[in-house]
């Protein structure tokens, strides 16, 4: 069984979507986007980290002892896969109106188009590369209070316009 640093992998997750959250409020990749955080604010934080942490934890379940850049391709490639069987199989297929989020992918995915999949393999990478930096390098009690600060700091910038 694979031996997934959950600590590490979260911490970098929450940290990468501060960062993002932080650049999006200056470099904006879409309108929807700032509705995204500005609408659905702690929800959107929460799926943001948690499809990324799913991602890299499937690569790491299905190749145990993955590390590096193995471990980013695996994850990113997993990601693309699930971003593109999402649209297909979800964003495409729920009815307007049905469901405010994918109403709001709807927009998003018409907005961003392959940028979208662009900056969510970047994220990827990121998340894999700094939780392989904590894992490595920092104790648990310093990886645990980065991921504390993070999610303090993203209860609040979410709210910044």
């Amino acid at each position: 069984m694979a031996d997934i640093p959950w600590t590490s992998l979260f911490t970098a997750a929450a940290v990468v979507d501060l960062v993002v959250i932080i650049l999006s409020k200056f470099f904006p990749l879409t309108k929807a986007l700032g509705t995204w955080y500005s609408k659905f604010g702690i929800v959107a934080v929460l799926s943001d980290i948690l499809i990324i942490v799913l991602g890299v934890a499937l690569a790491m379940l299905l190749f145990p002892g993955i590390s590096g850049w193995t471990l980013i391709t695996t994850a990113v490639v997993i990601q693309i896969i699930h971003d593109i069987l999402f649209y297909i199989g979800v964003i495409q297929v729920v009815p307007s109106g049905q469901n405010a989020i994918i109403d709001l992918f709807k927009q998003y995915s018409a907005e961003g188009g392959w940028k979208i999949i662009a900056s969510d393999s970047a994220m990827v990478a990121a998340t894999v590369t700094l939780m392989e930096y904590y894992e490595n390098n920092l104790s648990s009690d310093i990886t645990r209070f980065i991921g504390t600060l993070a999610a303090y700091s993203l209860s609040y910038i979410i709210y910044t316009k």
